[in-house]
């Protein structure tokens, strides 16, 4: 404070009420602006990897079968894993499976597509614990060895299951 009662002011409290607006809106801005750079942060990282699913397979075929019967081809999945495996799809293929033509898939709600390229069936979700079965019918105008293979997928599994198959046509 100055002693001259003509210029009597106090420069303290003066400053401090003209700079006290503009730190509350300094301090408000920066807690906005870490706020959203860490919720961009978050929209922006890589999602948590899913929980793989552990699938064991096993095929059911017969050695030899005639021609005039039918080959029925039945493939298991068992999930050995705790958690749901998502979207497990079981599919033929192989280059002899364009001497045989697919007849039936049975459940038939799971058929998909048959082309003579493959043979596949969407069986859906499968949960922890849980079996389940397709059987693909296929009958066959030629004779001979057939050499396919059963693959087995799941939106949630790591590796392709693969497992052969084999079997022979006699007249």
């Amino acid at each position: 404070m100055l002693n001259c009662p003509e210029f009597a002011t106090c420069l303290t409290p003066g400053i401090a009420q003209a700079v006290a607006p503009f730190l509350r809106t300094a301090a408000i801005g920066i807690a906005v602006g870490l706020a959203l750079m860490f919720g961009l942060t978050r929209l922006a990282a890589p999602p948590a990897p899913p929980e793989e699913a552990s699938l064991r397979t096993s095929v059911s075929a017969p050695v030899t079968v005639f021609r005039e019967e039918e080959l029925e081809i039945k493939v298991f999945v068992l999930n050995q894993s705790d958690q749901p495996a998502r979207e497990v799809r079981v599919q033929l293929s192989g280059r002899d499976l364009r001497k045989l033509t697919c007849q039936d898939v049975d459940p038939p709600d799971c058929f998909e597509e048959a082309i003579p390229q493959r043979v596949s069936a969407l069986m859906g979700d499968l949960g922890p614990g849980e079996i389940t079965a397709v059987t693909f019918r296929f009958t066959s105008e030629s004779i001979g060895r057939l050499n396919l293979a059963a693959y087995v997928t799941a939106a949630n599994l790591a590796k392709l299951h693969t497992t052969e198959i084999k079997c022979e046509i006699v007249p």
